[in-house]
């Protein structure tokens, strides 16, 4: 899997469309950098690939509302990652939440021990834009410093 396997459409969209709507104009990297991520994948959508080659951010900013809204549903490839990320996520807190466990102290006898990690650092394999994106939706939560929890539900 490559890096780019791991980057996110629709936040570089979400860039453009934030640069327009502080009245300025996107950077020409921005929108290469969104058409090269584009065309990495064998998805398509022709109204998106339209947008990309005119340039035109008012379609880019209606389709970024809709995917906000829930209204449509993100990109193929960017569900894909987001959801392994978040595999990722939750089996590396459960396996922190174990060791922590099965640490000393918990004593035969007793009834064991409850984790105290709520928290943890995400996989590094994934960039930072996938686990802001995750909290963006509300799948996990940013503790601070780095540290993200998992919303439950």
């Amino acid at each position: 899997m490559t890096e780019l396997d791991n980057r996110l459409l629709v936040r570089r969209l979400r860039a453009i469309c934030h640069a327009a709507a502080a009245g300025g104009t996107a950077e020409a990297e921005q929108w290469l950098a969104a058409s090269e991520l584009y065309s990495s994948h064998a998805w398509q959508d022709d109204e998106l690939e339209l947008a990309l080659m005119d340039r035109d951010v008012a379609i880019l900013a209606m389709r970024v509302a809709e995917w906000d809204a829930g209204k449509q549903p993100y990109p193929a490839p960017d569900r894909a990652v987001l959801k392994r990320a978040l595999k990722a996520f939750r089996q590396r807190i459960k396996l922190q939440q174990l060791d922590d466990e099965s640490g000393l102290g918990g004593g035969p006898f007793s009834g064991g021990r409850k984790s105290r990690i709520l928290a943890i650092r995400p996989p590094s394999q994934y960039p930072a834009e996938v686990w802001e994106e995750l909290d963006h939706q509300r799948r996990i939560r940013h503790t601070g410093e780095g540290f993200f929890q998992l919303i439950e539900g």
